[in-house]
C-alpha cells in the first residue's frame, strides 16, 4: 500500500507524540517512594516478566492442543491417463479414486501426551513465578542501598551543619583569645574529612540509584521518588522450618518437579513407540462419470528400527 508522504509524516509525528507521552508519565509517577512502588513499576514495565509471561500463556496453548488427532490427508489418483490426449480431469480418465485417510495414535499416546503438557504448562507458569521473586530481590536490595545512602546523606548533612557552627565558635573563641588555635584547626580538619565522607556518600547514592534503575529496566539517570518513610520489616516463621517450606513452596523448585514428571511421561510416551499406530483410510473409485465402488484402508507401522528405538528409550530414561 502506497501512503503519501505527508500522510506519513503526520503518522511518524503521531507516533512520537505517543512516545514522547508515556515517557512524560512515566517520569511523573517514578518508583522509589517505597518498596510497593517498585514492585508496582516491575509488575508493569519488567521485560523479563512479560517474557516469562507470554512463555507460560504459549505453554497454556501447547497444553490446550496437546493430544488431538493429526490431520487427516486427503488423496486423489488418476488411473488410465490416454498417452495420445493426455488429461488429468477426474471424468477424462480411465479411473479415479478419491481417498481420506485418518492417523489414530493408540495405547493412550494421546492421553499421555496431554499429561506432558500439562506439566510443562504448569512448570512454565512456575517459572513466571521464579522471576518475579528474582526480579523483587534485586530490585528490593538495589532499593535499599539507595535509601541507605540517602539516609546517611542526610544525616551526616546535618552533622555537617553541627559541625561548621562549632567550628565558627571555636574561630570566633581563637580571634577573641578566649580559646586554643588547636581547636579551630581541628574543627577545620573534621570539617573537611566529614565533606570528603559527604561526597562519598552522594557517589554511592548515584551509584545505587543506577543500580536500582538497572533492576527496574529503566535508564540509570532516570529519575527517582525521594523515599517517604524508612522501611520496616517484619519477619516471621521459624527459620529452621525454613528450609523445608522451601522445598514445598518455592516456584523454581515446583518448576523442576514439574518438568521432572513431564520428562517421566516422555520416557513413557517413547516406551509405548513400541507398539505402532494405525490408520484407517476410505476411498471412492470413479469410472468416468460414474462411481464404481468403495475402497478401504488399513495401514499398521512395523517397527523393524529396535537400534534405533532402544537408544531413544535410553536416552529418555536418562
Amino acid at each position: 500500500m502506497n501512503i503519501p508522504f505527508r500522510r506519513r509524516a503526520r503518522l511518524a509525528v503521531a507516533g512520537l507524540w505517543l512516545c514522547a507521552g508515556s515517557s512524560l508519565a512515566a517520569d511523573l509517577n517514578p518508583p522509589g517512594a517505597d518498596l510497593p512502588s517498585v514492585h508496582a513499576w516491575l509488575q508493569a514495565h519488567s521485560p523479563a516478566l512479560r517474557a516469562r509471561e507470554f512463555d507460560a500463556q504459549a505453554s497454556d496453548a501447547r497444553a490446550q492442543a496437546a493430544g488431538a488427532l493429526p490431520e487427516p490427508m486427503f488423496e486423489v489418483e488418476l488411473d488410465g491417463i490416454d498417452f495420445e490426449r493426455p488429461r488429468a480431469l477426474p471424468g477424462q480418465v480411465e479411473s479415479t479414486t478419491w481417498r481420506v485417510r485418518q492417523q489414530f495414535p493408540l495405547w493412550g499416546k494421546r492421553a499421555l501426551e496431554r499429561e506432558i503438557a500439562a506439566h510443562e504448562a504448569s512448570a512454565a507458569g512456575y517459572r513466571r513465578d521464579a522471576e518475579w521473586l528474582e526480579l523483587v530481590e534485586q530490585a528490593d536490595m538495589a532499593w535499599l542501598l539507595w535509601w541507605h545512602a540517602r539516609a546517611s546523606a542526610a544525616v551526616l548533612a546535618g552533622q555537617l551543619e553541627t559541625l561548621a557552627r562549632m567550628r565558627e565558635v571555636a574561630v570566633a573563641r581563637y580571634a577573641s583569645g578566649s580559646g586554643a588555635q588547636q581547636d579551630a584547626i581541628r574543627a577545620d580538619v573534621e570539617l573537611t574529612a566529614m565533606r570528603r565522607e559527604a561526597i562519598e556518600l552522594e557517589s554511592d547514592a548515584q551509584a545505587a540509584a543506577a543500580r536500582l534503575n538497572a533492576s527496574l529496566g529503566r535508564a540509570p539517570t532516570a529519575p527517582l521518588a525521594a523515599p517517604q518513610d524508612d522501611p520496616e520489616f517484619a519477619p516471621g516463621g521459624d527459620l529452621a522450618a525454613l528450609p523445608g517450606s522451601l522445598r514445598e513452596r518455592h516456584p523454581m523448585l515446583q518448576a523442576e518437579a514439574s518438568m521432572a514428571s513431564a520428562r517421566a511421561g516422555m520416557a513413557e510416551e517413547v516406551r509405548r513407540e513400541r507398539w505402532p499406530d494405525v490408520a484407517v483410510g476410505l476411498g471412492l473409485m470413479q469410472m468416468g462419470d460414474r462411481a464404481a465402488g468403495w475402497e478401504l484402508m488399513f495401514e499398521v507401522e512395523i517397527p523393524l528400527q529396535q537400534g534405533a528405538r532402544r537408544q531413544r528409550e535410553r536416552a529418555a530414561e536418562l
